[in-house]
This record gives structure tokens, sequence and C-alpha cells, in this order.
């Protein structure tokens, strides 16, 4: 996934138009070690519609990609 400059405004708005340029909603697994790190980039994608998973490591980022369809790590 590449970063890009969020517009200024109304974020709801904006949020949602990102969402639908990018394809509509998708399901997104977050992998860190650090707990604060995933809990705000979650946030930050649910915010946007989307569906996020978490893992807090390799392997069980590998388990949940083995039991889930995921459309992004």
């Amino acid at each position: 996934m590449h970063a890009r400059q969020l517009p200024q405004g109304n974020t709801t708005t904006d949020d949602a138009s990102l969402v639908e340029q990018a394809g509509g909603r998708r399901t997104l697994l977050v992998v860190d070690d650090q707990e604060v790190n995933r809990l705000i980039l979650a946030r930050h994608l649910e915010l946007l519609g989307h569906r996020v998973l978490q893992a807090d490591s390799g392997p069980q980022a590998l388990q949940i990609l083995r039991e889930q369809s995921v459309d992004g790590v």
C-alpha cells in the first residue's frame, strides 16, 4: 500500500471518496509488534471504511492469512 496525502476539508466526504477511488471496502491485515502502531493504523483504515484484521507477529499473520481472505497486508 502506498501512503497518500489526505485532502483538507470535510474528512467524512473525503474519506468516503478515497475508499470509492480505491475500489471500495477492502479487508486489510495490519501486522506490527507494537500495539499502539497497530491500533492507530487500524483505526484510520476503519474510518476509511475498511474491515481491518490485526496480528502482532509474523506467525500470527500467516495463520490469519491461511484462515481468511485478505485484500492487503
